[in-house]
């Protein structure tokens, strides 16, 4: 399973990618929400995961726009938790979602 993360914060998008990644899953981390943008129109993902506060386009705004111009089963928009259970809260999304 491919899947997009876009976070700017710069211990959190690190260790969003890391704690996926040591669970099987291939990341594409970006940081802002032009690069999500222009990333998730250029390659095929599974999953984007947004943050709300993206830096030059909004999470919300960049799903939006993605699910005009692709089709996209799945766009999870995040806003803010603590480091520690985001990594828990996204597998466990995972696996009630798309099994």
């Amino acid at each position: 399973m491919r899947i997009l993360v876009a976070e700017d914060d710069p211990r959190l998008g690190p260790s969003l990618k890391k704690g996926l990644e040591d669970n099987h899953y291939a990341v594409d981390l970006v940081t802002d929400g032009e690069e999500a943008l222009s990333v998730a129109l250029a390659v095929s993902f599974n999953l984007i995961i947004l943050d709300i506060l993206l830096p030059r386009i909004d999470g919300f705004e960049v799903c939006r726009q993605l699910r005009n111009q692709v089709c996209v089963r799945y766009c999870a928009v995040k806003g803010p938790q603590k480091q520690r259970n985001c990594v828990s809260w996204i597998l466990h999304w995972i696996h009630a979602h798309m099994k």
